[in-house]
């Protein structure tokens, strides 16, 4: 296990509190949080409910005996981990392909507390590919249409070859920025106004904090926006 993982997860574990609803991410990092989340809760007797934002991670969670409910209130901190990470708090994620779900999960948080390495920091977002998640009907038109709008866009493949199918059972297209991105809020506007993409992977303004680990001195800081 990364050792950075676990100074992370440390500093994470501050915010956790009794009878309080949790939100998991997704990914790497957010795997291992649930680990050690999961070892407090037994080992403090701790009363939490938690919402999690794939079904991998649902999955891993009540494996771990955390108590997984669905997403009818709002939740008070969510945990999740990043692609990319501005100065102001802005995010690339997807990765994963949970990106809907954690968008959605992270909206309807009183917090969210980004959980990165030091090498996930960026002065502008860019020079990455961006996860849409696209609705299957259509599917080629809304890649098409992505390109006529100057977009390099593939979708996102499995091992046997066949398209990624997300949770929801929609698509996966990454598009590839080859410079930083002027304005991410104009990115968005335009992209979503194609029919058919249903969500990016712009996470604006929805983080409210940010754990991040410098791997070579695990040295570690907490900032919010």
């Amino acid at each position: 296990m990364n050792p950075a993982f676990e100074i992370i997860a440390k500093e994470a574990l501050l915010f956790i509190t009794n009878n309080i609803i949790v939100g998991l991410g997704s990914g790497s990092t957010a795997e291992y949080f649930i680990s050690v989340l999961s070892k407090k809760c037994r080992e403090e007797n701790l009363n939490l409910c938690c919402v999690a934002s794939s079904m991998k991670s649902a999955k891993l969670a009540q494996s771990m005996g955390l108590k997984i409910i669905e997403l009818t209130k709002q939740v008070d901190v969510t945990f999740d981990g990043t692609d990319q990470i501005d100065t102001g708090g802005n995010l690339i994620k997807g990765r994963g392909g949970a990106l809907f779900r954690e968008k959605i999960l992270a909206y309807n948080s009183k917090k969210m507390i980004v959980m990165a390495t030091a090498k996930k920091e960026v002065s502008k977002l860019g020079k990455c590919a961006l996860p849409l998640e696209i609705a299957i009907f259509g599917c080629d038109n809304t890649k098409r249409q992505l390109e006529k709008n100057g977009y390099q866009a593939t979708f996102r493949k499995q091992e046997n070859g066949q398209n990624f199918i997300t949770d929801n059972g929609n698509y996966i297209i990454d598009i590839t920025y080859d410079d930083f991105i002027s304005d991410p809020y104009e990115e968005e506007r335009k992209i979503k106004s194609i029919p058919g993409v249903i969500e990016t992977g712009f996470f604006l303004k929805l983080a409210s904090g940010k754990i991040i680990v410098q791997e070579d001195t695990l040295k570690s800081k907490v900032e919010f926006f």
